[in-house]
């Protein structure tokens, strides 16, 4: 009888053990699914992050082969300052206006500078000074030397981006 009851006790035992068993994995396949679901649910928020990525990334391409299409329609040279940081990008076309291979002419203000006629340096730099102090419109002709020593005329056109304490950044 003894053995009987213990047979009896191991018997409950094993079917607590069981129903414990159960529930915890029935806890975890919840938890599981709930993962699951909150992963899905990144997964596709991520998705269509990369699709916007992907979307921006081709309109800036287009925006920059139109870009690019406008500059080679133009027999303009383009130039592009950071008033912060003196660096200019000068395009090639600009660069060639004077004479100079792609990589010849330092990307600094300075070497627009040194380039002006010394009759024109006045006149070039009180414009850009009204320009980027009064934001009056920036249109001025001087004369550039060229890479052989000769000087050439420029009509010149820019604008400036100011910051919100109406501080150049940038003219171009």
């Amino acid at each position: 009888l003894h053995h009987i009851g213990l047979q009896i006790g191991r018997v409950f035992e094993r079917a607590e053990a069981e129903r414990i068993s159960n529930e915890a994995q029935n806890e975890l396949t919840v938890q599981v699914e709930e993962r699951t679901t909150a992963l899905k649910k990144t997964n596709d928020r991520l998705r269509a992050e990369i699709d916007r990525h992907k979307q921006t990334e081709d309109a800036l391409r287009k925006s920059e082969e139109r870009l690019d299409l406008a500059f080679k329609g133009s027999s303009d040279g383009l130039w592009d300052w950071n008033v912060l940081t003196d660096e200019v990008y000068f395009s090639d076309r600009f660069k060639e206006l004077l004479g100079y291979g792609p990589d010849e002419l330092p990307h600094t203000f300075e070497s627009f500078s040194s380039h002006l006629h010394r009759d024109d340096q006045d006149l070039a730099m009180e414009a850009i000074k009204l320009h980027l102090e009064a934001q009056l419109p920036y249109e001025v002709e001087y004369r550039l030397q060229t890479k052989d020593g000769d000087y050439r005329w420029f009509l010149a056109r820019g604008q400036a981006v100011w910051d919100s304490e109406n501080q150049p950044i940038r003219m171009a």
